[in-house]
């Protein structure tokens, strides 16, 4: 995944994103779905505490919205280049992911993403609500 991301980095001037709009330059992501980093255990978490601080790396501006009971925190945070806002989600084994998915991604339009990556097969169910709020989203469900 990390060659992924350095070989689509590399090409920034054109880069084309979902055939619908060209950035250049920097290019602001936002993340949901996980319930955080650095320190939280779990495989998505993981994986996005490796990635995401290499895309901020590279001059991009990443928005991680991140559960707070997890990280620990209220306040927003920077962690290696990468923005973490916690967003208050009550532990429900059932309903956590859905809830705090569907408050990050409307917690999202206020920074207007190029790109809105969610995470995990709950969270993805909310994947039309991105898309009817204009978002080009990446969902790692599958």
């Amino acid at each position: 995944m990390i060659r992924i991301a350095q070989a689509m980095l590399k090409d920034q001037e054109r880069m084309v994103i979902s055939g619908r709009m060209q950035v250049t330059g920097r290019i602001r992501i936002c993340v949901v779905g996980m319930r955080g980093f650095p320190h939280v255990q779990g495989g998505i978490e993981t994986h996005c505490e490796n990635l995401y601080p290499l895309l901020a790396g590279h001059g991009h501006e990443v928005i991680v919205f991140a559960r707070q009971q997890y990280v620990g925190i209220s306040k927003p945070y920077l962690y290696k280049g990468v923005r973490v806002i916690p967003l208050a989600c009550f532990k429900n084994k059932f309903l956590e992911a859905f809830l705090h998915t569907l408050a990050g991604i409307l917690r999202a339009r206020k920074y207007r993403p190029d790109i809105l990556h969610i995470h995990a097969i709950g969270p993805s169910f909310f994947a039309l609500i991105a898309r009817l709020s204009s978002f080009s989203f990446c969902s790692h469900a599958f």
